[in-house]
Order: C-alpha cells, then sequence, then structure tokens
C-alpha cells in the first residue's frame, strides 16, 4: 500500500510530544494508550487545529505543515474529514444541512442530492429533517461521519468516536465505519481508549504514552501476542 500520511511532531507543552507517524492509503490505525497521552493533540496537528512547534505533516505528496520551510495551511485548505468527540454539528441545522454545510463549493441541488446519499449510506433515511437534539448519540455520530465524508477528504480522523454510545449503537458505527472502508481508500486515523473497538476496526494499534509512539502492532500481532507493552498497559 503506499503512503499517504506522514507526520513528524515535536512540542514540550502545553502536551509534550515527540511522535512520527505513517499511514498507507486505505490502511486504518488506531492511537490507544492514557488520558493525557496527546493522542488528540495529533489528530488537531494533522487537522491544522493545533501548531506543535516543530512539525510536518505531508499528505499524498502535499505538504500541508512544515515549521523548518515555514509551511502551514489553515485547517479548511487541508483536505480532512474530523468527527470531534463531542459531535460538533450545528444546533440550528437539520441533518441534511449538517452535512450540506461542508460542501458549499458545489450547487445547492447536488449537494442535497449527495447530503441524502450520505446520510443514507449511514442508515439515516426518515431523519434526514431532524436537528441533533431530536437525534441520539450514535445517531449524531453518524451525521458527524456523513459530514467529515462531504468534503472528500484526504484522510478521516476520528476522535472517541465509541465514547459516548452503548453497545448496540456501537456495533451500528463499526457497520458504518466498516462501509467507509469498504467503499474508499482513504486513510484512517482514530482515537480511542477502548481496545476491542480499536482491535476490531483498525489495521494497527499504536500505543501512546508521554507524547511517544512506544509500541505499533498489527491486528494479528496484537491478537497472538499476550507479551506486549499494550497487553502490559492494558492489565494495569
Amino acid at each position: 500500500m503506499a503512503e499517504a500520511l506522514a507526520i513528524a511532531l515535536r512540542q514540550d507543552a502545553p502536551i509534550p510530544l515527540d511522535f512520527w507517524l505513517e499511514v498507507a492509503r486505505g490502511e486504518t490505525v488506531a492511537l490507544v494508550g492514557p488520558s493525557g497521552a496527546g493522542k488528540t493533540t495529533v489528530l488537531r496537528c494533522i487537522a491544522g487545529l493545533h501548531r506543535a512547534t516543530e512539525a510536518k505533516v505531508v499528505c499524498n505528496g502535499q505538504v500541508w505543515a512544515d515549521t523548518a520551510a515555514g509551511i502551514d495551511l489553515a485547517a479548511r485548505d487541508r483536505r480532512v474529514g474530523f468527527v470531534f468527540q463531542s459531535y460538533a454539528l450545528f444546533p440550528h441545522m437539520t441533518a441534511r444541512q449538517n452535512v450540506m454545510e461542508a460542501m458549499l463549493d458545489i450547487g445547492a441541488q447536488k449537494r442535497e442530492a449527495e447530503a441524502q446519499r450520505l446520510l443514507a449510506q449511514m442508515q439515516l433515511e426518515g431523519l434526514e429533517d431532524r436537528r441533533p437534539a431530536q437525534l441520539s448519540g450514535g445517531q449524531q455520530q453518524r451525521v458527524a461521519l456523513a459530514r467529515a465524508l462531504a468534503r472528500k477528504p484526504d484522510i478521516l480522523l476520528l476522535d472517541e468516536p465509541f465514547s459516548a454510545v452503548d453497545h448496540p449503537t456501537r456495533r451500528q458505527l463499526h457497520r458504518s465505519i466498516e462501509a467507509v472502508r469498504a467503499l474508499s481508500d482513504l486513510p484512517i486515523v482514530m482515537v480511542t481508549h477502548d481496545i476491542e473497538d480499536a482491535a476490531r476496526i483498525a489495521d494497527r494499534l499504536c500505543l501512546v504514552i508521554d507524547g511517544r509512539m512506544v509500541e505499533a502492532l498489527d491486528r494479528p500481532s496484537f491478537r497472538s501476542n499476550p507479551d506486549t507493552q499494550l497487553a502490559r498497559w492494558m492489565a494495569q
């Protein structure tokens, strides 16, 4: 698989980072580890929402950030689909309008049809005219995922996508993400505290502690080898 994303980040504060990562096209990588380890900060650096002291972010051959060269593309200029832990939906807009808001570069009629298609892909038919307050947490999460895909992103970032939903809803979200993977070759970087979610969705699990990647395992290695740093961290 061809490399789609390469990042290197370093900062001393507010959260220390000394982190690098490469993600192949079509690969899903899960960042796991304790709270405060810098996992979400990594996502924000990729998206252009946080600037590390030293940073290099290259996606599909395009340099999004290179502090040594004075390059720092604004978030709006990076083709990133970001699903936030809080969903970050516009409360006064319907599900359809939230998705349409992410694709203002095409005509209104095409936007509506594309929003309808994406919401159907997320199994949200019949809920298009509901506002976020009228949707369950899992439904809001799937609207947020549809909106992220509406940007035609080069990379998809998921911040704790399963943290606020029950087990049946979690399984439905698993299926939605698996459908995205089946229909595209997007690289996906996911932050989660749930190892089982990571092991089901991700091709590779990366243990992040104190802003450093201390171990990276592919899914078979994680499943078959109990004597890893990740396994020891889980047992604590």
